[in-house]
């Protein structure tokens, strides 16, 4: 397994509404990840950047682990289902990036 690193944005919609800002971002190691997001804090209603042992091809993730948070972070949808703050953002996340991979 490698590890995934993920970074996601967030932004109130004209409604109020928490939405992810584009997809989630894979980050090169933990410290670009930190710095990535403290530098997207500022202009973001909420930013997260987390870390996870993941072999995207197959569907397998470890346990998640917070490297930073800043804000509120949104309750999202995907496909028919509800991911809902810090754990399931990491399973859609992972699905995002490996879309993105397998494309």
């Amino acid at each position: 397994m490698t590890k995934l690193i993920v970074v996601w944005g967030f932004n109130r919609d004209e409604e109020g509404e928490l939405r992810p800002v584009g997809e989630p971002m894979e980050a090169p190691s933990e410290s670009s990840a930190i710095m990535r997001a403290k530098l997207m804090a500022p202009t973001h209603a909420g930013v997260i950047a987390w870390a996870r042992e993941a072999d995207m091809a197959l569907g397998i993730y470890g346990e998640p682990e917070m490297l930073y948070k800043h804000g509120e972070i949104p309750d999202l949808e995907y496909g028919g289902e509800q991911f809902s703050q810090f754990d399931d953002l990491y399973l859609l996340a992972g699905t995002l990036l490996r879309q993105q991979i397998f494309l």
